[in-house]
Parts: C-alpha cells; sequence; structure tokens
C-alpha cells in the first residue's frame, strides 16, 4: 500500500466531512481495489444517524443550543454526510472492482436518500457485471 493510499484512508475514516469527501474523490481517481472496503463502510455507514440524533438531543434537553441554529447544523450534517456516501459511491465506480457490487446493490434498494442512491447506480452500470447490471433492471 502506497503512502499516498494509506493518507487518504486515514482522511476518509477520520477526518471532518469534507476532507472524507476530498478523500473518496482522490480514493475513485487513484482506483486502487484495495481501496474498496474502507469506501463500502462509509457508504453503508449509519453513524451520521447519531450524530444527528445527539444533535436534537441537546435541542431538547435546552444544552444551550439555539432551535433555529439546531436545525440548520441538522440539515448541513446531513446534506454533508449525503455528499460523502454519494462520493464514496462514485469512487466506488470509477474503482470498478466487482467486490463493491453487493454493497451498491444494498444502497440502491435500502438507501432513502436519492442521492446516494443514484451514485450507486451509476457505479453498478459502470462496474458492469451480470449481477450487477441484474440489479439495476430490478430496481
Amino acid at each position: 500500500m502506497t503512502k499516498r493510499l494509506q493518507e487518504l484512508l486515514e482522511q476518509l475514516q477520520k477526518g471532518d466531512e469534507w476532507q472524507a469527501i476530498e478523500a473518496a474523490e482522490a480514493l475513485g481517481e487513484l482506483a486502487d481495489p484495495s481501496a474498496v472496503p474502507a469506501l463500502l463502510k462509509t457508504l453503508q455507514s449509519k453513524d451520521w444517524c447519531h450524530e444527528i440524533d445527539s444533535l436534537m438531543n441537546d435541542g431538547e434537553k435546552g444544552k444551550g443550543v439555539n432551535k433555529s441554529h439546531l436545525a440548520v447544523a441538522t440539515v448541513q450534517l446531513a446534506n454533508d454526510i449525503n455528499a460523502l456516501r454519494s462520493a464514496s459511491a462514485t469512487a466506488l465506480g470509477k474503482i470498478g472492482s466487482a467486490e463493491a457490487v453487493p454493497g451498491l446493490i444494498e444502497a440502491l434498494f435500502d438507501d432513502h436518500l436519492t442521492t446516494p442512491k443514484n451514485e450507486a447506480a451509476n457505479a453498478l452500470r459502470q462496474i458492469g457485471t451480470p449481477e450487477a447490471l441484474q440489479a439495476l433492471t430490478s430496481c
């Protein structure tokens, strides 16, 4: 594994949302199949639900959180996570590894957010295995 790949994987997992988005995009450009597990983890992550719940709970408990600021922060966090998950799906399509197909199919059928779902469909089209193409005709 190259130093650049290691740095990008760390940035994907430990950076803030925008650093992670940049890392996902760069991983797609590198097209190294060893990035697939980390990108799938990011695509399938539900950790963002806990972050939003935490923000909402702080607001309900009156921890000095202004309700309008809370609403803006919640929407911004959801948008950032949506962008990160979409960037991960796009990167998986650029890498083109069949290893990503089951996770992309899961995102295609189980995701409630339109953008990651669309990017998963595009990635499946790019990968083009029979399993990927069949999933696209089933949705």
